[in-house]
């Protein structure tokens, strides 16, 4: 978000290729009031509208600096919250920050609605809020003196339809569990104490995912044989998607979990690690009874060398994931972007890799330093659940890259969806393939002539060549 050439050391920017447009700078005027002063990674949904939490030198309204929640289009940014405005307890907001999560960023939908974290002035300490329509309502409270009081409270995901769901425990019983709803009616999915759908009694729960159906995905410790597991389903339906201690597709046995993610095909990604095998982590995809192996340490990876460490895995609507993996036996060349199904992973880009930046006919070839996908600390998405995402339905996968001359940029591919899936957008002739080559080691640009996925991206740089650039 730096920028050059301008008084503005930090901004927010949002577009396609050729028409990026300018969302908010360092310095310029806030909605409410007061000035820029830096921001965090902001979300966009399919639609171009954005959310991001921003700190803000107060102006009329404080002394001070100040955080704020900002949601909108480019041109037409709006102020949801900010510090000392009223919540709707009757309290003012506080920070949107805390010590023990300071990732309380905002989360949007695909209708432009927003949720977030607030602390609270008075009464009760902190709640999650969302603003569907209209205004902004209340979805859960800590320490309220009325109705259902909450602890801990988990940053919120939420769905297109306006559901959030969250982690939180129960004032009262302490008990701990996922949750999920509107604003005028939270239902409980999982509770600590209660029976898990293996048998064991569930213990504790890790923020869930949430997709179009109000579907929620979840890891939980548990007691009994198996410690801990995955699980996805509803306040009134809950299905086993991976345990420890039992068999994973790739062989061994699953030992513990990622954060996993959830698509509106109701398909599920996450990471595991593995014992009884060589291959001691995996990323893993599917439905409930219907897992399959992606990724697997210490196996081959496309393009050269084999996988290491993998990250934690992003999943689009059609079921391909995408996930960055060290490597060995690569040399200096030791980390890449990976992205497909099972049985059709392919090198996205790599350490290494010489690319040419110029999006016309010059050349201006450039030696690839390091990868970012997720940023750090984000929890992936699986692309309905308000989060942050890099990989939109039609296989357009985003990413940065930073070169060896110290310059970096944000750049665009699009995977290739393997028969039987087929899409009008694939079908129409503008990716065939992520890149051709055009030196050994060396892609280019390649600009699409028409509009793309619903996220508009118009062009990419991307890599390929034999089985990787």
């Amino acid at each position: 978000m730096a920028t050059v050439g301008t008084s503005s050391s930090q901004g927010i920017f949002s577009g396609s290729f050729g028409a990026i447009q300018t969302v908010a700078l360092h310095g310029s005027t806030a909605p409410a009031g007061g000035m820029y002063l830096n921001f965090n990674n902001p979300v966009i949904n399919g639609s171009g509208q954005l959310a991001f939490r921003a700190l803000v030198d107060g102006g009329a309204m404080s002394s001070g600096a100040i955080q704020g929640i900002y949601s909108g289009m480019v041109g037409s940014i709006q102020a949801v919250a900010y510090e000392g405005s009223v919540a709707p307890t009757g309290a003012n907001y506080g920070a949107f920050t805390t010590m023990s999560l300071p990732l309380y960023n905002p989360v949007l939908n695909a209708q432009g609605a927003v949720a977030f974290n607030g602390t609270l002035s008075f009464g009760a300490t902190e709640g999650i809020f969302a603003r569907t329509t209209g205004a902004v309502q209340t979805v859960a409270l800590a320490n309220a003196s009325t109705g259902v009081n909450f602890f801990d409270l988990d940053t919120p995901v939420l769905n297109s339809t306006g559901q959030v769901a969250f982690r939180a425990v129960v004032g009262g019983s302490g008990a701990k569990g996922v949750f999920v709803g509107t604003t005028s009616s939270i239902q409980s999915v999982a509770q600590s104490g209660t029976t898990s759908p293996n048998g064991g009694t569930f213990t504790d729960f890790a923020s869930p995912g949430i997709n179009g159906q109000g579907r929620v995905v979840f890891t939980a410790t548990m007691s009994g044989s198996s410690t801990s597991g995955i699980f996805s389903g509803s306040s009134t339906s809950l299905a086993t998607v991976a345990l420890s201690s039992s068999p994973a597709p790739s062989g061994g046995n699953y030992s513990s979990f990622s954060f996993p993610v959830i698509n509106n095909a109701n398909q599920v990604a996450y990471r595991a690690t593995l014992t009884g095998t060589t291959s001691t982590e995996g990323i893993f995809v599917g439905l409930p009874g219907s897992i399959q192996a992606v990724a697997l340490r210490n196996t081959p990876a496309p393009g050269g060398g084999s996988f290491n460490a993998l990250g934690s895995p992003v999943l689009n609507g059609i079921g391909q994931v995408a996930f960055t993996a060290s490597l060995t036996g690569a040399g200096n060349n030791d980390f890449g972007l990976y992205a497909g199904m099972p049985g059709s992973i392919v090198r996205v880009v790599g350490k290494g890799d010489i690319i040419d930046v110029d999006p016309g006919v010059g050349i201006d070839m450039r030696t690839v330093l390091n990868i970012g996908f997720l940023n750090g600390g984000a929890i992936a998405s699986g692309g309905a659940d308000g989060r942050e995402i890099r990989f939109t339905d039609f296989g357009t996968i985003a990413y940065t890259l930073t070169f060896t001359d110290g310059s970096s940029g944000v750049f665009t591919s699009v995977i290739p969806v393997p028969e039987p899936i087929n899409i009008g957008f694939i079908g129409a002739g503008c990716v065939a393939m992520m890149c051709w080559l055009r030196q050994r080691k060396a892609c280019r640009t390649r600009r699409c002539s028409r509009p793309g996925p619903p996220h508009r991206f118009w062009a990419f740089i991307a890599s390929r060549g034999g089985p990787g650039c």
